[in-house]
């Protein structure tokens, strides 16, 4: 709750172990060592049918694996 997303520009003045982009769109810049993550989620801006309720839990499905694969 406390850790909020970082812009890729942000990430310059430091060197995150973990990039994890919401889209498997999204290009990562070039020059990051972090390990990167692509998680693709409903796009719920491009589709109204999409309940925020599924994809809160979508990302919370997402959430779980990521920190199991950490521990591991």
């Amino acid at each position: 709750a406390h850790r909020q997303p970082k812009s890729f520009e942000a990430t310059q003045t430091f060197r995150p172990h973990h990039i994890i982009t919401m889209s498997p769109d999204i290009q990562i810049p070039d020059g990051h060592q972090a390990q990167q993550w692509s998680w693709d989620l409903p796009d719920q801006h491009g589709n109204p049918n999409v309940v925020l309720k599924e994809l809160r839990e979508s990302i919370q499905q997402h959430v779980d694996g990521f920190i199991r694969n950490l521990k591991d």
